[in-house]
């Protein structure tokens, strides 16, 4: 099974994403996928993770937004991570605006592969980051994880917020 540390290039890491509409963000989350080398076809991943936003968002609360597409626009399984210090309406359940945003970009020939496919990609992201985040509340805490091969984790502006 694909780990977090084997999809997420260091390449594709924005620690200061310039807030935008959802929209100029995927944008964005695009091109980090570009960087890490695995984009065939910008316009066809856009569409498709415009599309699944359409379907219902992937705005999930609490800070975090994790899009995503299946499509023949990445040549393998891809994971874009940002963080943004304003945040981004992404329509999340709790009306919270997405301070940290996985891009996930499946092929679409790796639909039916359990280990590879959106979800399941999707599913390690979330439990990966509630993870890191769980003493703290979000948006004052920032979460980055690492790209290198031997996976590393770096809280910053990490503060503890009294309940």
């Amino acid at each position: 099974m694909a780990t977090i540390a084997d999809l997420l290039d260091e390449r594709s890491i924005d620690l200061s994403l310039s807030s935008g509409d959802k929209d100029d963000v995927i944008e964005r989350m695009v091109d980090l996928v570009d960087a890490s080398g695995a984009l065939l076809d910008r316009d066809v991943l856009i569409k498709a993770v415009r599309a699944r936003e359409e379907a219902g968002t992937t705005g999930l609360g609490d800070g975090i937004a994790i899009p995503h597409g299946k499509c023949d626009g990445v040549d393998r399984p891809a994971l874009a991570f940002a963080r943004s210090d304003e945040g981004v309406s992404w329509g999340a359940p709790d009306g919270s605006l997405a301070n940290l945003v996985f891009l996930i970009a499946v092929p679409e020939a790796a639909a039916g592969n359990a280990a590879t496919t959106s979800a399941g990609v999707e599913s390690g992201a979330y439990e990966l980051t509630y993870t890191l985040i769980a003493p703290f509340k979000v948006p004052t805490i920032f979460v980055l994880v690492g790209a290198s091969k031997v996976p590393s984790v770096v809280l910053a502006k990490a503060e503890v917020v009294a309940d």
